[in-house]
């Protein structure tokens, strides 16, 4: 009975103590290797001082050139900022990403960045540029 016992209580902690894994969105290193890829900005929020947060993304992406852009950021640090076809706004420059500061030039017609990264989860990545009066959070979703 000992015996069945002692079996037993080493079953149930061995079902405790394996627990299932987190479903929470994985948390990605901020590095070129890791970052480099194709990116729409999807989302914009402003953060002005002293009230809530703004959705502003229909208005930042109110035209069909702006809404469609798209950066290349590769691997070798350039950047291919291109819009569709009857657009005229691509442009190329660099880009680099130290810690989690990020900087993102082109000669082309969409954002340049010069921010943070507050998050970033091999999908989604999230910069705080705070280059203008009120800071920006740009939401870059991989295509």
């Amino acid at each position: 009975m000992k015996k069945f016992v002692l079996s037993l209580l080493v079953c149930s902690i061995a079902f405790v103590g394996c627990k299932k894994k987190s479903e929470d969105a994985p948390v990605c290193e901020t590095s070129v290797a890791a970052i480099a890829a194709a990116y729409k900005i999807t989302k914009v929020v402003a953060n002005p001082p002293g009230i809530s947060p703004l959705d502003i993304t229909n208005t930042y992406l109110s035209d069909a050139c702006s809404a469609s852009g798209s950066y290349q950021l590769n691997a070798n640090k350039s950047v291919v900022y291109s819009e569709t076809a009857s657009c005229l706004a691509n442009g190329s420059g660099t880009w680099d990403v130290v810690g989690t500061t990020i900087t993102i030039t082109h000669d082309g017609d969409g954002a340049d960045f010069s921010g943070t990264v507050t998050s970033f989860d091999c999908t989604n990545l999230v910069i705080r540029d705070a280059t203008s009066g009120t800071t920006l959070d740009f939401t870059l979703t991989k295509q």
